[in-house]
C-alpha cells in the first residue's frame, strides 16, 4: 500500500550529494504525498532550505553536533508523534539509534562507501545509491545485509546543455565538491596540471574549484607552491542553480576522488554535454563504464591524470568528443532520471507501510 505521509530525517543540510538528492526526492514526492523533513543538527545551509517546496513541513531541531542531550531525543519523538508518518526515511546510518516505536517504518538510504554497518540491521529496508555502495555493504557485512540498489538521480531538465563543443581559450576545467582533498583528491588534480605544464608549457588551462571545506588553505598553499596561481581560481560555494546554469560553460569536469560511492557531479556534467574525467574507482567507474561515457585515470596517479587531460584535449580535435557526450547524455536521461528514482522508492515504501 502506498504511504500517505513520508518524513525524511537528516542530521545536517549542507551542500552535498546526499542533501541535494533528499531535497529533490522530497520535492518530487510532495506532488503526490504529504511530506515532511526533520533536520536534526544546527548545521544547515539557508540556500538549501529555500529549495525545499513550501508545501513540505520542515522542522529544525537545532541540536548541537555530537550533543548527547536527551532533550533532543524527546523533541524528535514529539514531532514524529505529531506528524504520524507512514515512512521514516533516514539519510544518516545512526539515526536509528534515536528512533524507538518508529523502527518498523524506517528506510535508510546509504549515500557512500565505508559507512559504519553497526546499526544497519535495525532498519526495515536499506537502499544503496549505486552498485559500488551495495558491494561495499554486502562484503563488509559478510552478505548478511542486502540493500536494494536505486541509482542516484538528477533533475535533468533543469541543467543547461552545452551547444558549442569547441574548446575555449584558455581551456576551462571545473571541479565541484567539498574541499576535502583526503577524499576528493583536489591535490591530485593540481599536481597533474603542474606536470602537464612541464611537458607542454604552452597549453592554456584555467581550473575552477567550486566548493568549500577544511582543505581550502592547504589547496591554496599547494597552488602557490606549484606556481599555478595564474591558472587556478577558488570560486568557493555555489548553489545548485549556479552550477546547473554554468556547467555548460566549461570544457571538462574532473572528479579526482580517492574514494567515492557514486559521483553525482559526473551525471550533472554529462547532462550538460561536458566531457568528464574521474578516478578509476567503483562509483565513478560504474557511471563511465569502461570509458564509454567519459574518461578514467588510475586512482591517485597525477601523471596518468595529466595524460588523460591531454587525451581529452586531443579528442576535441576529432569527432570523438561529440559522439561521447551525446552518448553520455542519452544514458543519463534513460537511467538516472528523477521520475525513475521516485517510482522505485514508491515500490519499496509499499513493502513497509
Amino acid at each position: 500500500m502506498s504511504p500517505k505521509h513520508i518524513t525524511h530525517i537528516i542530521f545536517s543540510l549542507n551542500t552535498g550529494g546526499a542533501e541535494n538528492l533528499m531535497i529533490d526526492m522530497a520535492n518530487g514526492q510532495s506532488k503526490r504525498y504529504k511530506v515532511s523533513i526533520i533536520i536534526v543538527n544546527n548545521d544547515y545551509d539557508n540556500g538549501l532550505l529555500q529549495r525545499i517546496n513550501p508545501s513540505i513541513k520542515t522542522i529544525l531541531i537545532n541540536r548541537k553536533k555530537s550533543s548527547k542531550n536527551i532533550y533532543n531525543f524527546f523533541i524528535l519523538h514529539k514531532y514524529l508523534f505529531l506528524l504520524k508518518p507512514d515512512i521514516v526515511h533516514c539519510h544518516n546510518h545512526n539515526a536509528i539509534t534515536a528512533l524507538l516505536i518508529y523502527r518498523k517504518r524506517t528506510l535508510l538510504t546509504i549515500h557512500d562507501v565505508g559507512i559504519t554497518i553497526k546499526n544497519l540491521h535495525q532498519y526495515r529496508r536499506l537502499v544503496a545509491i549505486s552498485p559500488a555502495v551495495y558491494n561495499d555493504v554486502v562484503q563488509r557485512s559478510n552478505k548478511t545485509l542486502q540493500p536494494t540498489i536505486i541509482n542516484n538521480a538528477i533533475a535533468i531538465e533543469t541543467i543547461q546543455c552545452r551547444q558549442d563543443l569547441q574548446l575555449h581559450k584558455p581551456i576551462r576545467i571545473i571541479q565541484i565538491s567539498r574541499l576535502e582533498h583526503e577524499k576528493k583528491g583536489q591535490d591530485i588534480l593540481l599536481h597533474a596540471v603542474a606536470k602537464l605544464f612541464k611537458t607542454n608549457p604552452a597549453i592554456p588551462i584555467k581550473i575552477s574549484f567550486v566548493g568549500t571545506g577544511t582543505s581550502l588553505t592547504f589547496l591554496q598553499k599547494l597552488t602557490q607552491t606549484l606556481a599555478l596561481n595564474n591558472y587556478v581560481e577558488f570560486l568557493m560555494q555555489k548553489d545548485r542553480q549556479w552550477v546547473y546554469k554554468n556547467l555548460c560553460n566549461y570544457d571538462i569536469l574532473i572528479q579526482p576522488s580517492r574514494y567515492e560511492g557514486f559521483g553525482l557531479t559526473l551525471l550533472e556534467a554529462m547532462a550538460a554535454k561536458v566531457p568528464v574525467i574521474a578516478s578509476n574507482i567503483d562509483g565513478p567507474a560504474m557511471i563511465i563504464n569502461q570509458e564509454q561515457y567519459g574518461y578514467l585515470f588510475d586512482n591517485e596517479n597525477s601523471t596518468n591524470l595529466a595524460l588523460t587531460i591531454e587525451k581529452v584535449i586531443n579528442d576535441y580535435k576529432s569527432n570523438i568528443i561529440e559522439k561521447k557526450v551525446l552518448r553520455s547524455k542519452e544514458r543519463v536521461e534513460k537511467e538516472y532520471s528523477l521520475p525513475t528514482l521516485l517510482s522505485k522508492y514508491e515500490e519499496l515504501y509499499a513493502t513497509i507501510s
